[in-house]
């Protein structure tokens, strides 16, 4: 019963405090008119004969001039609409052919367009389908998983790092086949507890200063005393109501498999989800969901645990003294909690 009691304690303390933007010119003058005024009358005579003759010649070459440039025009004119109807001719052709061209091209494209578009939907469903047998797979390989006893490694740590209420804590578990040791820090109140074949030890601080004590482990309550306080069950397998494969993920360069557990511990439900890596087939990382509220719990894989060397200082005392202990850096984070 007191194992129990001391389980449910720490539970419920820890819930409590982890779920809760140009022109031209004209030219006269006097010189000019009289010189004009004089050789009119001695040209008078003269200039009329000349303008006879020179208004026919000039009315002969001015014909003649009419008629050839009339049929040079006629000529030219003539040659301009022969050529002008063969550059239409030329490009209506031109423009034939490129029509038939571009027409080609477009039907060209589209089939090969058609073609793509069939390939890739074919690639898709193909790729959908492998996915779909391999996501499969998956799920087949985790069935009855909750079942296995070695689904963390065989050295290992466990960590979580929580702030509720403008408080953090640090909790840790940690087990070798040589010692376990637990921890919880709150900054202001911390405790540690090694646990080794024949020995337990016990360091915590509440009021600023370390206190140490030992204790002999005699007989087999103060081994299940022990052994309730360092449990490091994530989940308890029994209260694990479903376990369904969800996705696969890659971090940190680890391939991790992911399983949604629903927990049912007849008192509340809950959700977590344990990261499985797919190499080792041991948990990396459990996240719990609780009334809204996560943690994150880190599991890695270690060598030993050393304890630390003023242990040797400890006072003498007995497995329910350490247990004491515990049940006071409790109630003292719940006041921390409450203030």
């Amino acid at each position: 019963m007191k194992k129990k009691f001391l389980s449910l304690m720490m539970v419920t303390c820890m819930v409590a405090m982890v779920l809760t933007g140009c022109g031209q010119t004209e030219t006269s003058g006097d010189d000019a008119k009289a010189s004009v005024e004089e050789s009119k009358d001695d040209k008078e005579e003269s200039d009329e004969e000349s303008k006879e003759a020179s208004k026919e010649d000039a009315k002969e070459e001015s014909e003649e001039e009419s008629v050839e440039e009339s049929t040079e025009e006629v000529v030219e004119s003539t040659e301009e609409a022969e050529e002008s109807e063969e550059v239409e001719e030329t490009e209506e052709v031109e423009s034939t052919e490129e029509v038939e061209e571009s027409e080609e091209v477009e039907s060209t494209e589209e089939v090969e367009e058609s073609e793509e578009v069939e390939e890739t939907e074919e690639v898709d469903a193909e790729d959908t389908d492998a996915n779909a047998g391999v996501e499969s797979d998956i799920a087949k390989m985790y069935e009855g998983y909750m079942e296995k006893e070695d689904i963390l490694p065989e050295n290992f740590m466990m960590s979580a790092n929580t702030t509720q209420d403008g408080i953090t804590m640090d909790m840790c578990i940690a087990h070798t086949t040589d010692m376990d040791m637990i921890a919880y820090d709150l900054a202001a109140v911390y405790m540690n507890i090694y646990i080794g074949k024949d020995k337990a030890y016990c360091k915590y601080n509440i009021e600023g200063e370390d206190v140490w004590i030992w204790a002999p482990i005699e007989s087999e309550e103060d081994e299940e005393e022990l052994a309730s306080m360092s449990d490091s069950t994530l989940v308890d397998p029994s209260t694990v109501t479903e376990c369904v494969y969800r996705e696969t993920v890659e971090e940190d360069g680890v391939v991790y498999d992911l399983l949604d557990l629903t927990v049912d511990d007849g008192y509340s439900t809950s959700t977590a989800t344990y990261y499985v890596n797919r190499e080792t087939q041991k948990i990396g990382k459990c996240v719990m969901e609780q009334d809204g509220a996560s943690v994150v719990c880190l599991v890695e894989e270690i060598d030993t645990i050393e304890l630390p060397a003023e242990a040797e200082s400890a006072t003498e005392g007995t497995v329910e003294d350490i247990s004491s202990c515990m049940l006071i850096v409790v109630f003292a984070a719940m006041g921390m909690a409450a203030q």
